[in-house]
């Protein structure tokens, strides 16, 4: 008898694809490493029909839950059950007919009677960047993670950085607390595409720095600016491309007024934005860049680092905890918060590095692969074994 999990997928109603990449890597992971033993499904609210697409074709099949109709009686009657009673029992009801054993979902509200539950805690960024959120939007997220840790099987992050925190700011509950490893998995056959084909359809030039981040304001893109429009007024014309999300609900004007600096600073040559792009063409990115650049003022892990690294790229980082945790080779760091030393190491890192693959670096990556997707499954069944009382 297989072993069924249930994952909630990260992410996908607020369009964070990040996370929705987190699940689908896991997924491929545990299915890759323990075969036919463990099945993997993806709940779904039946009203996001692109999430069954996301999903059909990496794990063993897409778990739908009808809505409550849309009236105000019904709306209220649920969020009470969830908010309140910290219970979904239409939820609970469709997974135990579908024999799930196990739920692994983001800060997960709400319990099942009979089916534990796994909560995957980003990180505590409301804590060390206060000044980023409202009152309102601090103390909401410390009641919604003390809750998920009140009733939550286990509690899983990504990295000891976020672990720590979790133990500082919730210790009553860091038995709970479980770290789960966690690496990208890049298929082979991305090695097979020139990268330079990904300058054509984006009109991109031969040789640019890779800023994947989504714009965020503690992702910190202002400080990689300001050194562009220094290096330039030196006489060193460097390119930065950009993906991510343009949208910042903290903080809605963030990307607007930014590049009407970029605008006033006369950079439009030098920073270039391309939206949104598919992930495959993020490979390809980081592969023709020069290198991977994440300034962000904080990470409870970084995920385009992670990228990085099992692509097989070199990375300019900021010196954060999250970052230094990750040992990506080659890694160069900087102070973010300091406006000389990034402006140096780009300018150093420019002058010193031609755009392509590293061959060196692609090919050790190449080589961790399979051990690198091994360890992301056994790292997270490891937690489901123990919270089941089984083992693989």
């Amino acid at each position: 008898m297989s072993l069924k999990i249930a994952f909630h997928p990260f992410g996908f109603k607020q369009q964070w694809w990040g996370g929705m990449n987190y699940v689908k890597n896991l997924i491929h992971s545990v299915r890759f490493t323990f075969g036919s033993k463990i099945q993997c499904y993806v709940v779904c609210p039946a009203s996001s029909p692109e999430a069954p697409k996301e999903f059909s074709s990496i794990a063993n099949g897409v778990i739908e839950i009808s809505d409550f109709p849309n009236h105000f009686i019904t709306c209220l009657a649920r969020n009470f059950e969830k908010v309140i009673l910290a219970r979904y029992r239409k939820e609970e009801m469709i997974l135990k007919k579908n024999d799930i054993d196990i739920l692994y979902g983001t800060v997960l509200p709400y319990q099942h009677r009979d089916i534990p539950s796994l909560s995957w805690i980003w990180d505590f960024q409301h804590r060390h960047l206060p000044h980023m959120f409202s009152f309102h939007e601090r103390l909401l997220k410390d009641l919604i993670f003390t809750r998920t840790a009140q009733i939550s099987s286990r509690i899983v992050v990504n990295s000891e950085t976020a672990g720590q925190d979790f133990k500082r700011f919730l210790p009553r509950h860091a038995h709970k607390l479980r770290v789960a490893r966690f690496n990208t998995i890049i298929p082979g056959s991305c090695y097979r595409i020139a990268p330079e084909s990904i300058l054509r359809p984006y009109h991109l030039p031969e040789k640019f720095i890779y800023l994947p981040n989504q714009f965020w304001k503690h992702k910190n893109h202002e400080r990689v600016f300001e050194a562009v429009k220094n290096l330039k007024e030196k006489g060193r014309e460097v390119t930065v491309v950009c993906t991510g999300s343009n949208t910042d609900y903290r903080h809605p004007r963030y990307f607007k007024d930014l590049f009407k600096k970029v605008s006033d600073w006369g950079l439009q040559q030098q920073v270039i934005y391309l939206k949104m792009v598919p992930h495959e063409h993020v490979i390809q990115l980081i592969r023709q860049s020069i290198c991977l650049l994440n300034p962000s003022l904080f990470e409870g892990f970084g995920m385009t680092v992670n990228e990085a690294a099992s692509v097989g790229k070199r990375v300019l980082l900021s010196d954060i905890p999250a970052h230094r945790e990750q040992n990506v080779p080659q890694a160069v760091f900087f102070e973010p918060t300091q406006r000389g030393d990034l402006e140096e190491k780009i300018d150093h890192i420019w002058q010193k590095t031609l755009p392509g693959p590293d061959w060196e670096l692609e090919k050790l990556a190449c080589q961790n692969m399979p051990q690198r997707i091994v360890e992301t499954a056994k790292s997270f069944i490891s937690i489901v074994g123990e919270v089941l009382n089984c083992s693989f």
